[in-house]
């Protein structure tokens, strides 16, 4: 914020919103300087092993027994090398047990090289850990055995499974469902809403699905298991959020509230507008986009509920500033929190938001200060005070200049 520009581009009025065209301008100049300082890195020379970058990209993990990862020397971006799906110490596939990468291991790797794409690299499987912080070989891992039928009760092991799913045809899926138990050693993707799914490779968890052998690769099958439990639980707590309530009657002494402000705006026809202005209270949840004010156009954009959150908001559009004027530099800017009376009219733009009216709107407190005009004090004036001229002589009124009375200067004619 702050920062002095001068942007050139073509011009648009999207929506009613005066703007530049999407991708049609460009900055000219920040802070007076038309290009960027140059960042320089000192490239690394050319030496022996190598530290862990951050990040790496996969750890090793049993289903493939390899890793991916990159080196430099001093363990950051700069002078990195890929190395691509390796194998671990003494040329052998990494099993569960086995100690696994971090990031800052000093590592040497042994294989062979090439330029996948422009990428140099090691080549795929092609090449090992050769020593890890100094080891070449690691601990002996007695390797785990099967346990478990697959049933809730008895719950299969990640070994039992894998052996159950390795056993199917590729490209196949088994007719029943599994109860598969064990800790998460690795997360490929966590949950997300886009998806609904994850994918896990701490947390004590019991799935349930049916298995396949995906080009050689043993695991359940997409979208057709489910966590059964985590940690022990076997369901949500759900979060419960009472749903905001209307409040309030539009007056300044009990301004409406967000939920009561939206709903006189939802009951109005499509680009109706209030007859009359209301003064409605809340908490600042979230400014919109280029939303704050500024001195272009000194109105300001925003949301404002009960408690700040989006629960029950209400959409403050293009209001004018503290007493009905427009926002200028020095004037308090608003955040997320401020808790705002705004003054204006209610619309129910395109017949789906309800919302402020632009041009019809200002903010009346922020954070309880206004900008109304204090009661003015009469100061008495005494008119027969003596006269002065600038130099300081005393004079009468049939001077004619620049004279000083009472404190203050005024000029005869």
């Amino acid at each position: 914020m702050g920062d002095e520009v001068i942007v050139c581009g073509k011009l648009t009025n999207y929506n009613g919103t005066p703007e530049t065209a999407s991708k049609q301008s460009y900055l000219y100049s920040l802070n007076g300087k038309t290009t960027d300082e140059p960042v320089i890195i000192e490239p690394d020379q050319p030496t022996g092993t190598g530290t862990l970058e951050d990040p790496f990209k996969f750890a090793y993990d049993e289903a493939h027994g390899t890793a991916t990862f990159s080196i430099s020397d001093n363990g950051t971006e700069a002078g990195q090398f890929l190395v691509y799906s390796t194998y671990f110490l003494e040329n052998k596939p990494w099993v569960e047990g086995n100690t696994n990468i971090n990031l800052g291991d000093e590592v040497i790797v042994c294989g062979k090289l090439t330029n996948f794409n422009g990428t140099p690299e090691t080549a795929s499987k092609q090449s090992y850990l050769y020593s890890l912080n100094g080891k070449t070989a690691d601990d002996p891992v007695e390797p785990a055995q099967p346990t478990g039928t697959g049933t809730l009760e008895d719950p299969f092991n990640y070994v039992a499974a894998t052996n159950a799913a390795a056993a199917l045809e590729q490209g196949t899926v088994s007719e029943q469902d599994y109860y598969i138990k064990g800790k998460i050693s690795n997360i490929r993707f966590a949950y997300d809403e886009a998806h609904g799914t994850a994918t896990f490779s701490g947390d004590e968890v019991i799935v349930c699905g049916k298995l396949t052998n995906y080009n050689g690769t043993p695991e359940t099958a997409s979208k057709q298991s489910y966590l059964y439990s985590l940690n022990g639980k076997t369901s949500e707590e759900p979060v419960i959020i009472e749903p905001a309530q209307p409040s309030g009657s539009g007056t300044l002494e009990d301004p409406y509230n967000s939920v009561a402000a939206y709903n006189i705006g939802a009951a109005l026809e499509e680009g109706a507008v209030t007859e009359e202005g209301y003064y409605i209270k809340g908490k600042i949840a979230s400014i919109a986009n280029n939303g704050e004010f500024g001195e272009r156009f000194g109105n300001a954009s925003f949301y404002i509920s009960d408690d700040g959150t989006d629960n029950g908001q209400f959409y403050i559009f293009r209001t004018l500033y503290l007493g009905n004027r427009k926002w200028v530099e020095g004037d308090t800017q608003i955040k997320v929190g401020d808790e705002v009376v705004v003054y204006g009219k209610i619309t129910n733009y395109q017949g789906t938001t309800p919302e402020t009216m632009q041009g019809e709107t200002y903010l009346y407190s922020l954070n309880g200060v206004t900008d109304g005009i204090e009661e003015v004090t009469a100061t008495a004036i005494d008119l027969n005070a003596p006269l002065y001229n600038v130099s300081g002589q005393r004079v009468d009124k049939t001077y004619k200049g620049i004279v000083i009375q009472n404190g203050k200067k005024h000029v005869l004619k």
